[in-house]
């Protein structure tokens, strides 16, 4: 039994896709050193909004899991209520572009990236209908706090073909 678990172990491992994302660093990453060019060689980088740091990795957790990667950018489904029903994470500088299913599909560079709601990351090379802005619920705007950048949308489910809501804050310039 051991050997199957540490095989499929091994497998799913070698499916991974590793992806290298930007997340934004933390407040102590940046306070520990404020010479521009240490920071650089630590690859933490300069941004209009901030700072940000490049990692590799295969997936990009939900906001409410223990393997959550602090500094990336939420996305939070919820009903025309306002109440929350899924969430995934995604890069910073991305936006939501559409859903398959379980999947978000976001901008990544001149391509998609789908991101399961697992969290597994893979690319996406398929068309993707445009995003329709709507407005948030009050609930919605309290969890973000306020923020300039807040977007909601609704998106057809390329799937179910259904309408879905989305919230996440947009590239900011």
């Amino acid at each position: 039994m051991k050997i199957y678990i540490i095989m499929a172990a091994l497998l799913l491992n070698a499916c991974a896709s590793n992806q290298k994302v930007q997340v934004w660093a933390s407040d102590a990453e940046i306070n520990q050193e404020k010479d521009k060019k240490i920071l650089e060689k630590k690859g933490i980088y300069t941004h209009p909004c901030g700072y940000i740091k490049v990692l590799s990795v295969s997936s990009l957790p939900a906001p409410n899991t223990l393997e959550y990667i602090q500094g990336t950018e939420p996305v939070y489904e919820f009903n025309p209520k306002g109440k929350i029903l899924n969430q995934w994470s995604m890069p910073v500088d991305s936006f939501l572009k559409g859903v398959f299913d379980t999947n978000i599909l976001v901008s990544f560079g001149p391509k998609s990236l789908m991101i399961s709601n697992n969290g597994a990351l893979s690319p996406y090379h398929q068309a993707v209908p445009s995003s329709t802005l709507t407005e948030c619920p009050s609930s919605i705007k309290e969890l973000f706090k306020g923020s300039d950048y807040l977007r909601c949308t609704k998106n057809i489910d390329l799937k179910t073909k259904k309408i879905r809501y989305f919230a996440h804050e947009s590239v900011c310039t």
